[in-house]
C-alpha cells in the first residue's frame, strides 16, 4: 500500500469512500506469501493524457458545455482520468469520469503493464506497483511523494483480472484527509 510516508502504516482517512479503498488495499496487498517471483518489468509505462481530460483546474470557456460524467470500465482508465468510484475498490468494476474541474475521488496518474503469461501473485503485483507508481509519482504531481500532500495508490490485479487479459497496474492520486479533489493533480507540487 502506498499510502504512507515512509513505510507501509495506514494513513487517517476521514472519506467513507476513501477509508473502503484503504482498507481493501490493506487486506489485498497484506495477504499473500504465495513465493511468485517479481514481474520481469514493464512493456508499457505512461503518464500521458490520452483522452483530453483537463489537467487544470480552470473552468471551460464562458458558453461551453461540459460533458456528463460516466461510467466506464476501470481497465480503460487512462492517465489524466479523474473519476469517482462507484463501489468499494476490490469490487470496483467502473468508475464515474468526470471533468477534473468537478468534485472527484481519485486521479489515474500512471500505468505500467507487467509482462508474462502467468499471474505473478499478490506480493508481486503489489511490490511492482509500488515501484511504477512511486517511480512516477514526482514527474506527475511536480514533487517528491515523502514532501507530497497527496497520497498514491493502484487499482487491485487479481488472478481473475489477469485472466482476462488485463496486465495493467493503474495508479491513483487522492486525498484521504481532505476529501474530494477539485482539479487536476498533474503539477499541482503540493
Amino acid at each position: 500500500m502506498l499510502v504512507a510516508r515512509g513505510g507501509l502504516a495506514s494513513a487517517a482517512v476521514t472519506s467513507p469512500a476513501l477509508l473502503l479503498v484503504v482498507l481493501l488495499l490493506a487486506a489485498a496487498c497484506g495477504s499473500g506469501g504465495d513465493g511468485s517471483p517479481t514481474p520481469t518489468g514493464i512493456t508499457s509505462g505512461t503518464a500521458e493524457t490520452t483522452r483530453g481530460t483537463p489537467t487544470s483546474g480552470d473552468a471551460p470557456p464562458a458558453g461551453t458545455t461540459r460533458p456528463q460524467a460516466r461510467p466506464i470500465p476501470v481497465a480503460l482508465l487512462q492517465p489524466g482520468d479523474c473519476f469517482s468510484l462507484l463501489a468499494p475498490l476490490a469490487q470496483v468494476r467502473e468508475a464515474l469520469v468526470v471533468d477534473c474541474v468537478e468534485p472527484h475521488d481519485a486521479e489515474l496518474f500512471f500505468t505500467a503493464r507487467i509482462e508474462g503469461d502467468r499471474y505473478p501473485g499478490e506480493n508481486a503485483v503489489a511490490t511492482f506497483a509500488q515501484q511504477q507508481c512511486l517511480g512516477a509519482f514526482e514527474a506527475y504531481v511536480g514533487v517528491p511523494y515523502d514532501d507530497s500532500a497527496v497520497y498514491a495508490d493502484f487499482f487491485p490485479l487479481t488472478a481473475a483480472t489477469w485472466a482476462t487479459g488485463d496486465h495493467e497496474v493503474r495508479c491513483v492520486l487522492f486525498f484521504p484527509e481532505s476529501g474530494p479533489i477539485t482539479g487536476s493533480l498533474r503539477g499541482a507540487r503540493r
